[in-house]
């Protein structure tokens, strides 16, 4: 059995595997979405994506990825809103306690 080396920074780079496995069952087209939001969040699990970076950055139109968002949000992984004056999407990913599951 290999044993991969992870150290505790890369563990919270990426969304943890119970996040992606529902991510994967319920809304997969999603999936994309929900992994490059992650690697943006910032220490308290928020980003902000101006509407005009969302297809650069995304690969996606701007209604694919509300539609995503909305998928999300449904699946209780994330919050939002989109503030029509700044043109901003503001999201805050929720939170995982490895400390909750007993896993340092």
């Amino acid at each position: 059995m290999k044993i991969s080396n992870i150290n505790q920074q890369d563990e919270h780079e990426f969304p943890p595997h119970p996040y992606v496995e529902q991510v994967a069952l319920n809304c997969c087209e999603a999936q994309t979405t929900y992994i490059r939001l992650w690697k943006l969040k910032d220490i308290n699990y928020k980003i902000m994506v101006r509407r005009k970076d969302v297809h650069p950055f995304f690969l996606r139109q701007n209604v694919i990825f509300e539609n995503d968002l909305m998928k999300l949000c449904a699946q209780s992984l994330l919050s939002y809103k989109y503030d029509k004056k700044k043109k901003t999407y503001e999201i805050e990913l929720i939170g995982w306690s490895y400390d909750e599951l007993g896993q340092d």
